[in-house]
């Protein structure tokens, strides 16, 4: 009985200290539920691969690329297409004689046709295939070589494209056989006793100038000739006019495209952007506790300024139009956000200033929904509610889209206060920024600093990618145009080579000979360097709109230095041409020159 009784007493106090701690046991499991409901639901964010920043970052450095390559290929190639042109007529011309000859012995256009068109067919094939090479073979590893600062390539592919190939050799082959058929044509059309003859000169006659006596008489003698023989030479005149022209327009197109890139940086992140870096202050403080970071930083030593922002996302809407990745920004003091953004019209470039009522927006964000100052904008996440709100300003900006709000908008707007998540700051002058940065990195509520050179540089190694490639555009406009004005002057020459071992006969000098020549060829090469820095202008603008992409504006405009550059270059072309043709006229033997054909 009394063991019985031991036995009760134990079980009755085990029950009780069990029963008690089943009971903490669950209030715990309550309290932990409690919590569990108490949390806010987690947003999930799912990035594909493109996503990535080094795969979207090398992505779009190819669509830049790939926007440039889609325009400048199609002046080259009507630049070139005239160069074949001449060339062909030239070529038919030459051979007058012999296509006389040939029809007097009884061959059909055909069999006469056919040996200037396998001429041209075959030039044409194998001009394609040794710039197809280049192209495709050799200047792929020159542009990525490029890039090689920013990416590691382990290996470069570049496949014969064969669509590129066959696209190319068509155009070649067309152009010159289309010229070739049609020249041909028209010189068979002549007699054939007609055609064993040399081409009687073209008759001299009045021209316009002479209308202006004022003018004419005080040409020297010399002067008369040359104007004389530019306008009796109208298709010679407007070929030169045209190829230089074209390849003048094509030097301001590079430099311009150069230019619109390479000022980038300065303007975004030198005149817009003018805080020192931003810091991202740590998650989930209050408005206090991030009203005292604030404090907390301008009391760094170097610190001249600070101002707190409220970050984010979102998409922008107007007109069937969508934006992603647009950087809504909400500083605390709107009064205060000039000394670290400026917020310039993007058409006058007067301040404006950031007021309840209304948001600010930057100019390509503006372009791509287009949309102005009093339209109204969408902003929200994918998927969720979007708010409305009036445009009352566009910005000047060049990277990436923005948006600017004052907070009491964004709250009515959004129902949430705009927090400020990070903080942009100033440096004082002479500070270091190595020190302003590790003390910013030691105080509580801050996770990272970034200094505004950090963009600037990586902006810079882009910007430095891009103009290797435009230097590459640059150089081979440069080549084109020394093409074009030594094959218009070799036409020259040889078109008049009996012209001009008359006037050597006659007793003109070298010098004089050679000034004969190259005063028409050095007028008209100026005229078409001053139609193709006129041209220019359109080209630079259709070139960099249509290389821009969706983040990046490019710089619209022309400094004084890019039409500078091309002119000048074009003058020394001409000169250095000028000269070619110089030793080239002192080669023509006169006695040979002046044979006749009978």
């Amino acid at each position: 009985e009394a063991e019985y009784q031991d036995g009760l007493s134990e079980y009755e106090t085990e029950k009780a200290d069990a029963e008690a701690d089943i009971a903490d046991a669950e209030a715990q499991i309550a309290d932990a539920r409690q919590e569990l409901s108490d949390l806010e639901q987690p947003e999930w964010y799912v990035l594909d691969r493109s996503s990535f920043p080094g795969v979207s970052s090398i992505s779009d450095d190819a669509d830049k690329v790939d926007a440039i390559a889609a325009v400048f290929p199609v002046f080259f190639v009507l630049v070139a297409a005239l160069v074949c042109l001449t060339t062909m007529t030239r070529m038919v011309e030459e051979e007058r004689t012999q296509i006389g000859t040939l029809k007097a012995l009884g061959f059909s256009r055909g069999a006469v046709m056919f040996k200037f068109l396998l001429y041209a067919i075959l030039a044409s094939i194998i001009g394609s295939v040794a710039g197809c090479i280049l192209g495709l073979k050799l200047l792929p590893y020159v542009i990525i070589s490029c890039y090689s600062a920013m990416y590691q390539v382990p290996f470069i592919l570049a496949p014969i494209r064969w669509g590129y190939v066959l696209g190319c050799l068509l155009v070649s082959v067309l152009c010159t056989s289309a010229v070739t058929v049609i020249t041909c044509y028209g010189v068979m059309d002549t007699a054939p006793a007609q055609l064993m003859r040399p081409k009687a000169p073209k008759k001299g006659k009045r021209i316009l100038l002479e209308r202006f006596t004022f003018f004419w008489k005080r040409l020297s003698f010399s002067g008369k000739v040359t104007c004389r023989n530019l306008f009796r030479y109208k298709s010679r005149l407007l070929m030169t006019v045209i190829g230089v022209a074209g390849c003048t327009a094509l030097m301001l197109t590079g430099f311009g495209l150069r230019y619109a890139i390479s000022s980038i940086s300065t303007l975004q992140y030198g005149e817009i952007f003018t805080y020192g870096g931003s810091l991202s202050l740590s998650d989930n403080l209050t408005a206090e506790e991030a009203a005292a970071a604030e404090e907390e930083i301008l009391g760094v030593e170097g610190i001249s300024g600070a101002e707190g922002l409220f970050m984010r996302t979102v998409d922008a809407e107007a007109g069937g139009n969508t934006v992603s990745e647009v950087n809504l920004y909400v500083p605390a003091d709107p009064g205060n956000l000039d000394p670290f953004i400026k917020l310039r019209d993007s058409g006058s470039g007067e301040t404006l200033t950031l007021s309840d009522g209304g948001c600010i927006i930057t100019e390509k964000l503006s372009r791509l929904l287009n949309i102005g100052v009093g339209d109204t904008v969408r902003l929200g996440s994918e998927g969720g509610d979007m708010a409305e709100v009036t445009v009352t300003g566009v910005a000047e900006g060049y990277v990436l889209h923005y948006v600017y709000l004052t907070a009491a908008d964004y709250e009515a707007l959004f129902g949430e206060e705009a927090i400020p998540t990070s903080v942009l700051y100033t440096t004082a002058e002479g500070a270091d920024e190595g020190s302003v940065n590790s003390a910013l990195l030691k105080l509580s509520g801050v996770q990272g600093v970034v200094d505004m050179s950090f963009y600037s540089d990586a902006f810079d190694d882009l910007v430095a990618s891009l103009n290797m490639i435009v230097w590459v555009l640059i150089g081979a406009a440069a080549a084109l145009a020394v093409i074009v004005l030594y094959n218009l002057s070799n036409i020259n020459v040889s078109e008049r080579v009996r012209e001009l071992a008359t006037i050597k006969v006659l007793g003109f000098y070298d010098r004089e000979v050679t000034g004969y020549i190259c005063r028409e060829n050095t007028i008209a090469a100026l005229l078409g360097m001053a139609a193709g820095l006129i041209l220019g202008i359109w080209f630079v603008d259709f070139v960099v709109s249509t290389a821009e992409v969706d983040v990046v504006m490019f710089v619209h405009g022309l400094p004084a230095s890019a039409f500078i550059l091309s002119a000048l270059l074009t003058f020394i072309f001409i000169m250095l041409v000028n000269g070619i043709v110089h030793f080239s006229l002192k080669k023509i033997d006169m006695v040979e020159s002046l044979k006749s054909v009978e």
